[in-house]
Order: C-alpha cells, then structure tokens, then sequence
C-alpha cells in the first residue's frame, strides 16, 4: 500500500532545499521553527537581510500571506521574498 503524502512534511522538506540552496551561495540560514508564521527562512549575507516564504508545487501565495510578509520584512529592514520549489527547480519573487 503506497504512503499518503502529509503535505506538513513535504513543505518543510522544500523549506529545507531551498535553504540549502542558498547556504551553498553564502547566505546565513534560520527556519522557522512552526508553520505558522510570515516566513520560513530567515537569510543574511553582507549586511541584506531576507525573509523567505516557501512553497511547494502548485499552491498559492495567498494576497493576505504576501501583504503580511512584506509588512514583517519592512519592520526587519529586510527584503521580502516567495519562493516555489517544483521538480528540483526554485523561483524567487520578491514582493
């Protein structure tokens, strides 16, 4: 009998890719430690500072989740930024 997938685990499954991904470009890493929040990485490299939310195949940035992300990256002096992980593949929009 085939494994269900839990969606909870395969989005912190991205999270974790996409952080990889740019630790090995020189960022500095935090994830967030529940799914709760604005963001799910927190990532800094020479001074930029960046608030990632992650998403995985095709669901959607909500408008409300980008307005709050933006705002708690504004008060942070960060950059606000969605990322989508599909088939190995990671786009960046910065909202």
């Amino acid at each position: 009998m085939p494994r269900l997938k839990n969606p909870y685990r395969s989005g912190r499954r991205a999270e974790r890719i996409v952080a990889e991904r740019l630790s090995k470009k020189g960022w500095l890493i935090r994830l967030s430690k529940g799914s709760k929040g604005p963001w799910d990485i927190y990532a800094l490299k020479s001074g930029r500072k960046m608030l990632i939310q992650v998403k995985k195949g095709s669901s959607t940035f909500s408008r409300k989740e980008c307005r709050r992300l933006r705002r708690e990256a504004r008060k942070r002096g960060a950059i606000a930024a969605l990322a989508r992980y599909n088939r190995g593949k990671i786009i960046f929009r910065f909202v």
